[in-house]
């Protein structure tokens, strides 16, 4: 998975095997909040901003647009919605953000976006030290209760 990673953000890379590379990712954020969480404390949505700001290639700025808003939508930064407010803001000439639409989806995308409606952070910083971990799983999928 590190090659994979390192090919995708690589700019250096083929279209297409940036691609497969973010429909891989797209896919394991679709089926794990684990991995959406992974990606938030990383600060990818910071990244794929950046690069969603670079990106000229249509199909890479769409399929950056879908991560953003699955990414997005588990948790978002107040820095990373300056990021994109700055983004849909008119240039000097008065001339509209490129992909202004596309934002503006990110945006919708992250508010219909389906993640925990509350949740712990119990990295070992001032959390609780004493507790167990009840894995039950129900219809294929695993959930975690601390007791």
């Amino acid at each position: 998975m590190g090659n994979l990673s390192l090919c995708v953000c690589s700019l250096q890379c083929e279209e297409q095997d940036q691609l497969n590379g973010l429909d891989t990712f797209h896919q394991l954020l679709k089926e794990s909040t684990a991995n959406r969480a992974a990606c938030v404390r990383a600060g990818l949505l910071t990244v794929l901003l950046d690069w969603f700001a670079m990106e000229r290639k249509e199909s890479l700025v769409v399929k950056l647009v879908q991560i953003m808003q699955i990414i997005g939508g588990h948790s978002t930064s107040g820095k990373e919605m300056r990021i994109i407010v700055s983004l849909l803001r008119s240039t000097k000439d008065g001339f509209r953000p490129r992909h202004g639409i596309l934002l503006l989806q990110i945006l919708r995308g992250m508010l219909k976006e389906q993640s925990p409606a509350v949740f712990f952070e119990l990295s070992g910083k001032d959390s609780v030290s004493d507790f167990s971990i009840l894995n039950l799983t129900l219809s294929g999928r695993t959930v975690r209760y601390l007791c």
